[in-house]
């Protein structure tokens, strides 16, 4: 029998910059471990934007609070946009909305294709160096 293989939606420019806004700010994810609880003993979920304006625990990871995905109008997806002088790419395939800086777009989709072994096989500096 065949095996099919899943393929999560690309998303590129404008639309791409619309999912990431979305799954920054609309998405609630919570932290790896139990370190943010409530005034009533329950853990507290927030959206990337808040993590990042108020810091992270000690684990960087996170995930995501309905398990080990996120229910988003979005899904798993992936993209990338151009934002002033660089590139954005983001990968929520694992449902952790990971993210990078590139230079140049060839080498933004090098990496949300998993087509390289380190940064030194990007041709421009990204925010992986």
């Amino acid at each position: 029998m065949e095996e099919l293989e899943f393929k999560a939606m690309r998303y590129t420019g404008d639309k791409a910059r619309e999912v990431l806004s979305y799954l920054l700010t609309e998405v609630p994810y919570k932290p790896d471990q139990d370190w943010h609880i409530n005034q009533e003993g329950q853990r507290e979920y927030h959206s990337l934007e808040y993590y990042l304006e108020y810091g992270y625990p000690k684990k960087p990871r996170w995930e995501l609070a309905d398990g080990d995905y996120a229910v988003n109008k979005y899904g798993l997806c992936d993209g990338h946009y151009k934002d002033g002088n660089v590139f954005i790419a983001f990968d929520n395939n694992s449902g952790n909305c990971n993210i990078e800086e590139f230079e140049f777009e060839e080498d933004a989709v090098k990496w949300l294709n998993h087509e390289y072994e380190d940064p030194s096989d990007f041709k421009g500096k990204t925010s992986t160096c």
